[in-house]
C-alpha cells in the first residue's frame, strides 16, 4: 500500500525499521546521556565544598584511597546508560528519527567549535597578560572570543553537513545564525545562575556544573536549529496539490 507521496504507507502502531548501526547508536546515546547526567548531578551536589569520595582498596588493608568523583561518576553513568539502552532494545523499544537528520554531527561539530572561544577567554583570565588591558579591554577580549565561537560554530556545522552532502547544510546554518545568539544568552544566564547558587566558588565542582549547564543550553539551541531546518524540508516535500488544498 502506498501513501499519497508515493512511499509505502506506514501501518498505525508499526515500528520504523532500524538501520544496521541503529542498536549501537541507541546504546551509545543512552550511555552518553547517563554519563552527562551523572557528571552534572555530582558537580551540583559537590559544588561549593571540598568534599571528596573515599573508597577502601580491596587489594590492601591500608588507608582509604581518594577517588576523583568526576571520574567515577561519569564512568558509572556511562555503564548504567549502556545497560538501560541494551535493556530497552531487548524489550523491543527503539528510538528512531527521520532519515538523514544528522542531529548528532550537527550538535557535536557546533558544540566543539563553540568551545574554542570560552577556552581562550578562560586562558586570558587565568593565564595573565603582560599588561593590564583594563575593564574595557577585558570586555573586548571576551566579546571577540564570543564572536569567534559564533563564527567557528556556524562554519563547523556547515563543513560537516556539506562533507556528507546534506541538502540542508545552508538552511541549517541560516537558522542557527539567528538561533545561536539566543542560545548563547540563555547559556550565559544559566551558567551565571548556577555559579551564583554556590557564591561563585572557584572549586572544581562549581566550574564543571557551570560549564555543563551552559554546554547543554548551546547543544539544545543547535538541536532546535537543525530540527527547524528538517521541518522546512518536510514541508517543501509536500506535493503542490496538497499545499493548495
Amino acid at each position: 500500500m502506498l501513501s499519497p507521496y508515493g512511499a509505502p504507507a506506514r501501518t498505525p502502531g508499526a515500528h520504523l525499521p532500524m538501520s544496521k548501526n541503529g542498536p549501537v547508536r541507541q546504546i551509545l546515546g543512552f550511555a552518553l546521556v547517563g554519563a552527562f547526567t551523572a557528571l552534572l548531578a555530582t558537580a551540583l551536589t559537590q559544588a561549593g565544598s571540598s568534599q571528596q569520595v573515599m573508597v577502601f582498596s580491596t587489594l590492601s588493608s591500608g588507608p582509604a584511597d581518594t577517588v576523583d568523583p568526576f571520574v567515577v561518576a561519569p564512568l558509572t553513568g556511562l555503564l548504567i546508560g549502556a545497560v538501560i539502552g541494551t535493556a530497552a532494545l531487548a524489550a523491543g523499544f527503539t528510538m528512531t528519527g527521520p532519515a538523514g537528520n544528522r542531529m548528532v554531527p550537527t550538535i557535536s561539530a557546533g558544540l566543539l567549535a563553540a568551545a574554542v572561544g570560552p577556552a581562550i577567554a578562560v586562558g586570558v583570565a587565568f593565564g595573565g597578560l603582560s599588561a593590564d588591558p583594563g575593564v574595557a579591554g577585558i570586555l573586548a577580549i571576551y566579546a571577540a572570543c564570543g564572536l569567534l565561537s559564533y563564527g567557528l560554530s556556524l562554519g563547523a556545522v556547515y563543513v560537516v553537513l556539506r562533507a556528507v552532502h546534506d541538502s540542508l547544510a545552508r538552511r541549517t546554518v541560516v537558522v542557527l545564525a539567528w538561533l545561536l545568539p539566543i542560545g548563547a544568552l540563555v547559556a550565559v544566564a544559566a551558567g551565571v545562575g548556577v555559579a551564583s547558587l554556590y557564591d561563585f566558588s572557584h572549586d572544581e565542582a562549581t566550574w564543571i556544573a557551570t560549564i555543563a549547564v551552559a554546554a547543554a543550553c548551546v547543544a539544545l539551541a543547535l538541536a532546535l536549529g537543525r530540527a527547524l531546518a528538517l521541518r522546512h524540508r518536510s514541508s517543501s516535500a509536500l506535493p503542490s496539490s496538497d499545499l493548495d488544498s
